[in-house]
């Protein structure tokens, strides 16, 4: 079988097999214990009534979402988040394209290429650009952060730009060039860094972003007691996902397609400290992963021999409707089983008022 096949068919496997469970609490009462939960925890009912359950329906999502764009991203062992082209090639520019043609390229691909998209909201009401960037290479699936990067979004308009191609704005009717929008050729996005790893977009940027997930939280609300500060979206096609890592408290909402989550505990004290590499980022602490494993769970999946043996480690296929909450500092990679796969969630340590 060819590896597409193969992986489809693991994935299959997946849906009725022991991944196809769940080792993570579901639904504890409020008296279970503080909230958000120390451990890992699936909720069930916290997207009763939200619009966005009606995205589970690919055409119902493509015709209201459809033509906002992201940018395609992989992850690398080492480094994490990187940008990469149509191809799946790493690249040191943000590539862009619209959800609907992510659909098709992921299909047709067959290789470990994402869309993923964050909006941090300040205290002081300001906003930054938080998507990917090569440069910190941060990065956020059902809460993800590996760093504060850069990526772009925008309207989709029917035709790929090059760096220096026109690009239409929809909101003036005009023209501008790519660095105009997206300020990559002078360095405003992808060089300049402040203290906290974020890079600058003008105002186009943030602008666009902000619109985005705007629109994009017209179809949901914040669960209550998890952290609104990092808002995230993820889209993902068959066997693309997030390789082993770890951040700050998070939570996921599954709104179309299922995802395999491999979960590990944080390293305890008693053993020691963490390893991190040369990209600054932690080091897995349970097993000494391959390049390939180490970038892409679902090998897991084809391979279940592989799968760190881990105490307190947990697998779980989280499906339509269903959140998970992700405490701080919990290891986990992520693999997608469908090819139209979608959530949101958030990320950080401030909890919401909602």
């Amino acid at each position: 079988a060819s590896p597409a096949e193969a992986l489809a068919s693991a994935a299959a496997s997946a849906a009725t097999g022991a991944a196809a469970g769940c080792g993570l609490a579901r639904n504890p009462s409020a008296s279970a214990g503080k909230w958000p939960p120390a451990e890992p925890t699936v909720f069930t009912n916290l997207t009763d009534g939200w619009r966005a359950q009606q995205w589970r329906h690919r055409d119902t999502f493509l015709e209201e979402m459809g033509t906002w764009e992201q940018t395609l991203s992989t992850f690398v062992r080492d480094a994490w988040l990187q940008i990469v082209d149509a191809s799946g090639g790493v690249v040191d520019h943000p590539v862009d394209v619209s959800l609907a043609e992510y659909l098709k390229l992921s299909a047709g691909l067959r290789r470990n290429v994402f869309l993923f998209a964050r909006y941090e909201v300040e205290e002081r009401g300001a906003s930054h650009d938080n998507g990917p960037s090569h440069h910190d290479h941060g990065h956020s699936h059902g809460g993800i952060d590996h760093g504060h990067g850069h990526g772009h979004e925008g309207h989709h308009h029917g035709q790929s730009h090059g760096d220096d191609a026109p690009r239409h704005d929809p909101e003036h009717g005009q023209q501008h060039s790519h660095s105009e929008l997206d300020d990559d050729s002078n360095g405003g996005s992808l060089g300049h860094r402040d203290g906290h790893g974020q890079g600058h977009g003008d105002g186009h940027r943030l602008e666009r972003r902000r619109r985005f997930f705007e629109a994009l939280g017209s179809g949901y609300d914040t669960p209550p007691g998890v952290s609104d500060e990092l808002k995230i979206f993820a889209m993902d096609g068959l066997g693309s996902g997030h390789g082993m890592h770890r951040h700050t408290a998070a939570w996921l909402a599954q709104i179309a397609g299922r995802k395999v989550w491999w979960l590990a505990p944080p390293l305890p004290p008693s053993e020691g400290q963490e390893a991190v590499n040369a990209a600054g980022h932690p080091v897995f602490p349970y097993k000494d992963l391959s390049e390939d494993e180490g970038a892409w769970a679902c090998a897991w999946l084809l391979q279940p021999s592989l799968v760190p043996q881990v105490a307190s480690a947990h697998i779980c296929t989280q499906g339509p409707g269903e959140v998970l909450v992700l405490p701080e500092g919990w290891w986990h990679a992520t693999c997608s089983l469908d090819e139209f796969n979608i959530a949101v969630g958030g990320q950080g340590s401030r909890p919401s008022e909602t």
